[in-house]
Formats: structure tokens, C-alpha cells, sequence
């Protein structure tokens, strides 16, 4: 996912994914996202925040 603050050997959507899914066997009382760039430039062409809500889609299913 574009960000500014790129953490070399961080997190892959496929780790958050594994993440989730753990947390969501638990009871928690809220997360924070703490940011989405929408493009990798300025200004440059955007990029589909769906990979990042398909790695967070077990809380996001949560009731």
C-alpha cells in the first residue's frame, strides 16, 4: 500500500491478513488505520484500497 513511511521487512497484507484473523477469534474494543495514501507519487494515478480491506475484512466482518 502507498505510504510515506515505508518499514523495510514490515508488515505484508498477507501478515495483517494472518493478523486479523487472530484478533478477530478475540474480543477488542477498536483499531486504528493509521493511513492510506491513495496514489504512490503526487499526483500520480490512484491506487484501489481493496487489497488493504480484503486484509482487514475478518474485523471488518465482525458484529
Amino acid at each position: 500500500m502507498p505510504t510515506d513511511y515505508r518499514c523495510e521487512g514490515g508488515l505484508s497484507l498477507d501478515d495483517l491478513k494472518a493478523c486479523c484473523e487472530v484478533i478477530a477469534d478475540h474480543e477488542f474494543v477498536g483499531i486504528e488505520i493509521a493511513e492510506f495514501q491513495n496514489a504512490w507519487e503526487p499526483d500520480g494515478p490512484p491506487v484501489s484500497p481493496d487489497p488493504l480491506l480484503d486484509a482487514l475484512r475478518p474485523l471488518l466482518a465482525q458484529r
